[in-house]
């Protein structure tokens, strides 16, 4: 099979109302990294060619500044806006509609820069070197879907209750759906070690910290965007309310129940970080100046992008 050209895309146009400011510009790494350098940094390094930012209207001067050096070296950046008009034909965004329509219309509003197979993250997650290349060959070898998975215990904060995507999966690692979980805080003391959360609908729910999780690093043929499409027509359609959002666990394990995609769990050595809270910010960063020191990525990134694209 010839060598497809792979895209990252990136979820960037989130406002990061609990953390008080843009989480996807605050600078964590060693010499004012952002995460999403690190995700762009590992996914060339894993044999991605372009990236797709999609951020909100009124971003992008501030992600031009940050992307700077990454642009000038050279990297294939383009940006796609999230928009609540960008909808399919037909259809208008109610007049006193504020939120966001979700994750999976994030990723439908990048689908002019989408030819081939991609990729999906958050921008403010870090994930891992291994993550991406395990990701990049599944999605060189397959046709199918693919979700990274992560042990839920290591994704969990100490500063407050996060929200996480539950997996379900058979022994074959075929994913049949994801359910958000929200509030899940690790049990003290429990035996097994447990974390306690609650379901969309309320319900409360114990979960393994060893049980695989969602933190939204994805891959996909871009056939899926026309089943995302349907689905989004059908959201739509059923008139949701101001809280209601189209998420792309959701969108994927609606296609995988009705037999139009199929979807393979992926493990990985990465581990995740993130800043869910401002709290959680120290840890990061101290964990990224480790990962400096011991060679694993350069510093600074500003000065890595140039020969990174330039090597064969």
């Amino acid at each position: 099979m010839a060598r497809q050209a792979l895209t990252l895309v990136v979820l960037a146009a989130g406002r990061s109302t609990r953390y008080g400011k843009l989480k996807q510009l605050d600078p964590v790494g060693p010499a004012g990294e952002v995460l999403f350098d690190y995700a762009v940094y590992d996914a060339l390094r894993a044999g991605f060619e372009r990236v797709v930012f999609v951020i909100a209207e009124g971003m992008e001067a501030a992600f031009r500044e940050q992307l700077k050096p990454m642009l000038d070296a050279g990297v294939q950046v383009s940006f796609a806006v999230q928009r609540l008009g960008d909808l399919p034909a037909g259809h208008a965004s109610p007049a006193d509609r504020l939120r966001p329509w979700g994750t999976a219309h994030a990723v439908w509003c990048a689908r002019e820069f989408l030819q081939g197979p991609f990729a999906v993250c958050n921008a403010d997650d870090f994930y891992g070197t291994q993550a991406y290349a395990v990701l990049a060959a599944a999605l060189q070898e397959g046709s199918g879907a693919y979700l990274v998975g992560y042990p839920l215990g290591p994704t969990l904060s100490a500063h407050g209750g996060v929200s996480r995507g539950l997996i379900q999966a058979n022994a074959d690692a075929e994913v049949s759906a994801v359910d958000e979980a929200v509030q899940l805080l690790a049990i003290e003391d429990s035996t097994p070690p447990m974390a306690h959360g609650l379901l969309p609908g309320g319900q409360s729910v114990d979960v393994s910290i060893d049980a695989p999780v969602s933190m939204n690093l994805w891959g996909f043929p871009v056939e899926i965007l026309a089943g995302l499409e349907r689905l989004f027509i059908r959201f739509l359609d059923a008139t949701p309310t101001e809280e209601k959002e189209f998420y792309l666990s959701q969108a994927l394990g609606d296609l995988v129940q009705c037999g139009e995609a199929r979807c393979r769990l992926l493990e990985t050595d990465s581990t995740w970080m993130g800043v869910t809270f401002p709290k959680d910010r120290e840890r990061v960063a101290s964990r990224l100046a480790e990962s400096v020191a011991q060679s694993e990525y350069p510093a600074p990134l500003s000065e890595a992008w140039k020969p990174l694209i330039d090597s064969p």
